[in-house]
């Protein structure tokens, strides 16, 4: 499908998406009172998972928030907080921009002229606005997520999705195999859905990895009868349940509130996407993160209660198997997912007798939580608020947002406009963390050197480009955009759908950077043996869970890699052989992006 439409013909691409076929009799049930959609009924009614449905009132169904404008998502989650941003058109990523920016951009585009612009991936919890928002009943009471220790929680509860009109999220699947709660604020959502069976994903699988993929509707794949579809506006929420098939069209500037959830009546559809995004080698940042602990944790809180019904009960007993398998080595897990559950399950005890146990009880007793203490302090925003950020607003410099920005050959190429992309160096890492500890980030080569006072090596001599301006720096593969629309980064996360926080390719913050670093200033300055350097950082490779390679890989004899003159060279060559050997990615390890 052409998205160039987007950009060209907004009301041509809203014409092409709206004569989309979809041929299912499936439709969504809606429930005109929420008050009986809790967790007891969705752990013992077959409809709650198997099938998206609908609550008419966000209150009956039990999620509480804020009446909201952008401003006042901006003011609330933070006005300098930093989040992806997508251009619909492209469906790549752009910097990161402030929610200041943001604001800006909703305020003053333009349906003629400016981009259409999407951010999927800004979670809240931990903000004041996260902490006005609460989640339907149904999802607090079987959220395993709520139930994993706080230094290890993944940040996919709650989001908050905004979108210009024309927006398009292509078909994808939530990460992990997670579910979704989505309830429209302002504006209005189209959705295209069809199940998770076999046959349906291994379609997408093979759909995602063919060279057509951005030319083709996914839903022609599946076909007509496979395909339903909704129009979703304000004082709905919607439960879309794991692994479900969907795509999105934005038909009007639009706010939404989500969060994503995994739970143990879900585990087998859960466990089937988890499998298929291994298979496909999606990236590690784009997955659910803490997905193996989280289901630990969740199963450890689950055996606390009898299941409901038979299929809850053949559900947990899923659950007990897997676990048991993963344990003595079994199934797909990665040697560092291994350490992570192994850590998990000592940190957490698993009754796996009252798992696979067949006796029915009573559901345990609703979630509840603390929301209106805190709306009673006052977290909301204020009229002062309100004026104060207005009064503050950046302006908007429309040339880098127009739709076919016109080419300048006098334009300063470092003086970028705002929300034009950064541009990238070699040496640059295409994610960023105000938290980071080290002052290292975003730093290039010559600054390294003289940072940890590595002498200038043989290997950093590069031929110089034909234009004469200078050496020429080979180019560098950007990562894959956090929310491209594969797995769910999701209208997603994960997290993600995530990740809001900036996952650094399965990494570990601190550590890592800290004892690599070290190693290099000691080699810089101590002369350290080479083979002695490679070999530790093998080894910390070792444990970088979003390795580019299958299980089976083992690097070649470190004899062979090692010719005379990276023997004899500095930290600086030990550098540019971790690069060429793909020990690990060296762009996040020395700028201190973990």
């Amino acid at each position: 499908m052409d998205l160039s439409l987007i950009e060209k013909d907004p009301a041509a691409f809203a014409a092409l998406m709206m004569a989309k076929p979809h041929g299912s009799a499936f439709t969504p049930p809606i429930h005109e009172d929420g008050a009986d959609i809790d967790g007891a009924w969705c752990r013992a009614t077959d409809a709650a998972v198997d099938a998206p449905f609908l609550i008419r009132g966000h209150e009956s169904a039990g999620l509480k928030r804020p009446e909201l404008t952008i401003d006042d998502v901006a003011i609330l989650a933070g006005p300098d907080t930093e989040v992806p941003v997508l251009d619909a058109a492209t469906q790549e990523q752009q910097r990161r921009w402030t929610l200041r920016e943001w604001a800006a951009y909703m305020r003053e585009k333009t349906p003629t002229t400016h981009k259409v612009l999407n951010i999927l991936s800004l979670e809240v919890s931990g903000t004041r606005l996260g902490a006005l928002v609460r989640a339907p009943q149904f999802v607090r009471d079987v959220d395993w997520v709520s139930k994993t220790p706080e230094d290890q929680r993944p940040k996919v509860r709650k989001y908050c999705l905004m979108s210009a009109k024309g927006a398009f999220t292509d078909w994808h699947v939530d990460m992990g195999g997670s579910s979704v709660w989505y309830h429209v604020v302002e504006g209005a959502k189209v959705f295209w859905f069809a199940p998770p069976s076999p046959k349906n994903l291994d379609a997408y699988a093979k759909w995602i990895s063919s060279s057509s993929q951005s030319k083709t509707w996914f839903g022609d794949v599946l076909g007509e009868s496979e395909v339903s579809r909704i129009s979703l506006e304000p004082g709905y929420v919607l439960s879309l349940p794991a692994g479900w098939l969907h795509a999105v069209y934005t038909p009007e500037d639009s706010l939404v509130l989500g969060g994503n959830y995994l739970h143990s009546r879900a585990f087998a559809t859960q466990l089937a996407v988890f499998s298929l995004e291994k298979r496909c080698r999606v990236d590690a940042e784009c997955r659910f993160p803490h997905w193996v602990e989280t289901v630990a944790y969740g199963a450890a809180a689950d055996a606390r209660h009898p299941a409901v019904s038979a299929n809850d009960a053949g559900a947990r007993r899923l659950l007990s198997e897997t676990l048991k398998s993963w344990s003595s080595g079994g199934g797909s897990l990665t040697a560092s997912e291994r350490r992570r559950l192994e850590a998990a399950l000592a940190r957490v005890a698993v009754d796996f007798a009252a798992l696979e146990s067949d006796v029915v009880g009573e559901a345990p007793k609703r979630t509840e939580d603390t929301l209106d203490a805190y709306v009673a302090r006052g977290l909301q925003v204020t009229a002062a608020e309100r004026a104060e950020f207005l009064e503050s607003a950046v302006t908007v410099r429309a040339k880098a947002l127009l739709r076919a920005p016109p080419k300048d050959d006098n334009d300063d190429k470092n003086d970028r406009d705002w929300g034009a992309p950064k541009p990238k160096t070699l040496y640059d890492s295409d994610d960023s963390d105000a938290s980071d500890e080290d002052d290292t980030t975003g730093l290039g080569i010559a600054e390294l050197k003289a940072r940890y006072g590595v002498n200038k090596g043989p290997r950093e001599k590069r031929p110089a480009s034909s234009n004469g301006s200078g050496p020429k720096k080979r180019k560098k593969a950007l990562k894959a955009p956090i929310d491209k629309p594969r797995f769910s980064w999701s209208e997603t996360q994960g997290r993600g759908h995530g990740r809001g926080r900036a996952r650094r390719r399965g990494l570990r913050r601190g550590g890592l950077a800290r004892g690599a670093r070290c190693a290099v200033d000691a080699a810089a300055r101590e002369a350290a043996d080479l083979p002695g350097l490679l070999a530790k950082l093998e080894g910390w490779a070792a444990q970088h869970d979003g390795a580019p390679r299958g299980d089976d890989w083992a690097p070649p004899p470190l004899e062979a890699r090692l010719d005379q003159e990276t023997r004899t060279a500095s930290a600086e060559a030990a550098r540019l052989a971790c690069e060429t050997f793909g020990i690990l990615n060296v762009d996040t390890l020395f700028a201190g992006c973990l």
